[in-house]
Parts: C-alpha cells; sequence; structure tokens
C-alpha cells in the first residue's frame, strides 16, 4: 500500500482560475504539507509540494502567499531550496515588484548568513543563484566574512557576483589564493581554480 499522506496529496486541489478559492487552499495546503512531514518524518512531502506549487499558472495574485509557504519550507526542509529558488527565477517579474523584493532580499540574506557559516553549501549556492538572477547585492555583513574560505561552489559563485558588481566586499575578504594554489587544479576547488583564471580574477 502507498503512504495515506501521498493519497491525501494527491487527491488534495488548487484552484488555478479562482484567485479567492485559491488562497484558501493554499494556506490549507501549507499547513496540510507540515502535518504530512511530521507524521511521516520525512521532507518528501514538502518537495511534492513544491512541485506542484511551480506547476500553477495563474499566482500572481497569490504570489505573496505563496512566498511564505515556500520560505517556510525551506527554512524547514532544507532540500526544498532548489526548488523554490527556480519558482523564483522563474517568476521574476512578480519578483521585481519593489514589496516582494525587499522580502525575497531579507530571504537570501538571512539564509546566507545562518548557513554559510556551517559549511551548507547547498542553501548558499541556491541562494547566491537567486542574488545573480534578481541582482540583490550582498555585502560583508552578509556573508559571514571572517569564515575561512566557502566550499568551491560557493566560492565560485562568490567570485561571478563579484564581477557582476552584486559583490561589494573583495573575494581577499577569503584567503582563497592560497587556498586554490595550495589545492591545485585537480583537487576539489577546480571549479573556482577554473573561473578566476580563465576570468581573470588571477593570473
Amino acid at each position: 500500500m502507498r503512504e495515506k499522506w501521498e493519497l491525501d496529496h494527491e487527491a488534495f486541489q488548487i484552484s488555478d482560475v479562482d484567485v479567492k478559492q485559491q488562497a484558501v487552499e493554499l494556506a490549507r495546503f501549507f499547513e496540510m504539507t507540515f502535518h504530512f512531514c511530521s507524521s511521516s518524518k520525512t521532507d518528501t512531502p514538502a518537495l511534492w509540494t513544491c512541485r506542484r506549487i511551480s506547476q500553477l499558472k495563474n499566482i500572481k495574485e497569490n504570489f505573496e502567499l505563496i512566498l511564505d509557504g515556500l520560505f517556510r519550507l525551506a527554512r524547514d526542509f532544507p532540500r526544498c531550496m532548489n526548488y523554490v529558488a527556480s519558482i523564483l527565477i522563474n517568476n521574476q517579474d512578480f519578483c521585481s515588484v519593489p514589496i516582494i523584493k525587499k522580502r525575497i532580499e531579507r530571504w537570501c540574506r538571512s539564509t546566507i548568513k545562518t548557513h554559510i557559516r556551517h559549511g551548507h553549501d547547498f542553501e548558499v549556492a541556491w541562494s547566491l543563484v537567486v542574488c545573480g538572477v534578481l541582482k540583490i547585492r550582498l555585502n560583508r555583513a552578509d556573508l559571514d566574512s571572517d569564515a575561512s574560505v566557502p566550499g568551491p561552489t560557493v566560492l565560485a559563485l562568490l567570485g561571478l557576483l563579484h564581477e557582476k558588481k552584486l559583490l561589494t566586499t573583495p573575494l581577499s575578504s577569503w584567503p582563497w589564493r592560497a587556498t586554490l594554489k595550495k589545492a591545485g587544479v585537480f583537487d576539489q576547488y577546480w571549479l573556482p581554480f577554473y573561473e578566476a583564471v580563465r576570468r581573470g580574477w588571477t593570473s
């Protein structure tokens, strides 16, 4: 037998026509998702919910409500980060509204600051991707720059943001040159090594 939460999840309907009905159903759906995750002791219901939300077409009127739910899911179930980032990137027009963009900026900064000090590259990398696409500027306070050199993917993304003038703190805030030189081109830092030389960040 399949899990009961799977059957309930699939049976739940979300209107893609009536925006008022959609708002009620979305709020209930997000709450049900947390119950599903709690009862099943897995984050899979949260991933399913993100996929369902990404398939909705008429979300302009309820986009802020959707952000509330998505940000909660990403906070409590980090594997949702890539889905949340994809939904933001695929709805850039809605994200450009000043009040919504400020919310996204706060979420990105909070997520990065929380996770970068613990070496949680998955969460930080997706937040940086959102910053790059939505042109969100980051500064020294957002990045805990006194920490050790970030992981390779995060370091490469920070370099790209700096190149696009979206990172106000210099890359020298981290001792990355010495780290890359010591690691060499065949180590785990091969990606930022390649990008740094190819893009002229270092010779």
